[in-house]
C-alpha cells in the first residue's frame, strides 16, 4: 500500500513546491503593487516621530492592494490542485513519472473543472448572501428595529454573514466534489463533469462523500492551526531579514513576518490532507453504479 503511494507522494511534494514558489512571485508582486503605500506609511511614521505626535498608520490601502492581487492567488493554488487532482485520479502507477504522464494528458479538463466549479460555488455564496439579505431587509420591514447591514444587524457580525453562506456552499462543494475526478477519468467537459458529480453525489453517495469533503475540511482546518502556531516563531527572523536584506521600512518586515506562517501552514496543510482526500473521491467515483432495478450500495 506504502510502495503503491509513493509516486503520488512524489509529485505531491514536486506540486507543492512549484505552486510555494509561485505563491511566492504572486506575494512578491503584491510587496510591489502595495509598496507606494508602505513608503507613505513609513513617511508618515518618521514626521510623526519627529513632530513627536501620535502615530496612526493608514492600512486600508495595503490591504486593498493585496485583496486586488488575491485572485491571481487563487489561480496558483487552484492549478497546485488540480494538478493534484488529476494525478490522484490515475493512481496507482509504477513510478511517479509514469503517473505524471497518464495524469498530464487529463491536466487540461481538470484545471477547467477547478474553474468553472469555484465560479459556480462563489456565484452560490453570492446569492444565498443576496437571499439573506432579503430576507432579513423584509423581516426588518415587518417587525421594526434597526437595519440589517448597519451596526446591531446580522450582517454586522462576520460569523453571522458566514452563517448564511455556509450551507448553500457546502451543498454545491459536496455534490461537485465527484467532478475533477470524472474529467481525469471520463475526459468530461466541465459542465458535463459537474453534472455528472451532481447525479452520483446527491443520487447514492451523498453520505460517503459528504463524509469525506467534511473530513477532509475539518484535517485541512485542524492541521493548519497546529501548523500556524508552530511556524509562529518564523515571524521574527523572516521579519529581520527582510529589514537587513530588502527594505528598511518596518511596515514591509512586519506584514512579510505575519504572512509567513500563514503561507507555511497552507502548503503543508494541502500537501497532507488533498492527495488522500481526492484518492478516496476518485475511488467513490469508481465505485460501479447500479443497473436500474438493482438496490446498488449508498
Amino acid at each position: 500500500m506504502i510502495r503503491r503511494a509513493r509516486p503520488l507522494a512524489g509529485i505531491a511534494a514536486v506540486v507543492a513546491i512549484l505552486t510555494g514558489l509561485a505563491a511566492l512571485v504572486v506575494t512578491l508582486g503584491a510587496f510591489a503593487f502595495a509598496w507606494p503605500y508602505f513608503t507613505d506609511m513609513r513617511a508618515d511614521y518618521l514626521f510623526a516621530k519627529e513632530a513627536e505626535e501620535p502615530v496612526s498608520a493608514e492600512e486600508g490601502p495595503v490591504i486593498g492592494a493585496f485583496l486586488a492581487t488575491s485572485p491571481a492567488l487563487f489561480v496558483v493554488l487552484g492549478l497546485g490542485s488540480a494538478a493534484l487532482h488529476a494525478a490522484a485520479a490515475h493512481t496507482p502507477a509504477a513510478s511517479a513519472r509514469e503517473l505524471w504522464l497518464r495524469a498530464r494528458a487529463r491536466l487540461g479538463p481538470v484545471v477547467a473543472v477547478h474553474l468553472v466549479r469555484g465560479l459556480a460555488v462563489a456565484a452560490g455564496a453570492v446569492l444565498s448572501l443576496l437571499a439573506c439579505a432579503g430576507a432579513a431587509y423584509a423581516y426588518a420591514a415587518i417587525a421594526g428595529g434597526d437595519q440589517p447591514l448597519r451596526g446591531g444587524g446580522p450582517f454586522d457580525r462576520l460569523n453571522s454573514t458566514a452563517m448564511m453562506v455556509a450551507p448553500a456552499v457546502l451543498a454545491l462543494r459536496i455534490g461537485f466534489a465527484l467532478a475533477p475526478a470524472a474529467a481525469a477519468l471520463d475526459g468530461l467537459a466541465p459542465l458535463a463533469a459537474l453534472r455528472r458529480s451532481w447525479s452520483l453525489v446527491w443520487g447514492r453517495r451523498i453520505w460517503a462523500v459528504g463524509g469525506v469533503v467534511l473530513a477532509a475540511t475539518a484535517g485541512f482546518a485542524a492541521l493548519f492551526l497546529l501548523l500556524r502556531r508552530l511556524a509562529n516563531p518564523l515571524e521574527g527572523p523572516v521579519d529581520a531579514a527582510v529589514l537587513a536584506h530588502l527594505s528598511p521600512n518596518t511596515y514591509v518586515g512586519y506584514v512579510a513576518g505575519q504572512l509567513t506562517p500563514y503561507a507555511v501552514a497552507v502548503l503543508v496543510a494541502a500537501l497532507v490532507v488533498t492527495p488522500p482526500a481526492q484518492a478516496a473521491l476518485t475511488a467513490l467515483y469508481r465505485r460501479p453504479r447500479p443497473l436500474p432495478g438493482q438496490p446498488g450500495r449508498p
